[in-house]
């Protein structure tokens, strides 16, 4: 990653809120890459769990998500087995509803598709784990 790349990750992974981490996506969403998206929705998960589910009545969530689709659809081979995995796991484990998260899975389902055979096992693992957790058919 560039360093302002890198310098926009660690603030995400230093916001002390669900609002400070969709503060940074509302500011930066044209310079996320999918580094960015594994790390905002991994942030999310964790400070959703803390709060009690709040992240879901926020409208930048949504926006996020419409944005995150739009990518994985649009340029799927720019997320890695990695990025696939981790933002499978984060977003199942934000249990915001089958609406919400029915269009995300379905876009990294589609992205990964044909890339099994060369998947690092552990990302293999985290995306059923993914599916499990979100209670929808694994890819």
């Amino acid at each position: 990653l560039a360093e302002g790349a890198r310098a926009l990750n660690r603030a995400i992974m230093e916001a002390p809120s669900i609002s400070h981490v969709l503060c940074l996506w509302e500011a930066n969403a044209a310079a996320f890459n999918t580094v960015h998206f594994s790390t905002v929705l991994s942030q999310l998960a964790r400070k959703n769990r803390a709060h009690g589910g709040s992240v879901v009545t926020d409208p930048r969530f949504l926006v996020l998500l419409r944005e995150l689709t739009r990518q994985l659809e649009a340029t799927p081979a720019a997320f890695d087995e990695r990025a696939l995995a981790t933002v499978a796991q984060a977003v199942a484990k934000l249990r915001v509803g089958q609406r919400q998260l029915a269009p995300v899975l379905c876009a990294v389902e589609a992205a990964a598709e044909g890339r099994a055979d060369s998947m690092k096992v552990r990302h293999l693992a985290q995306l059923a784990h993914a599916y499990a957790l979100a209670r929808s058919p694994a890819p």
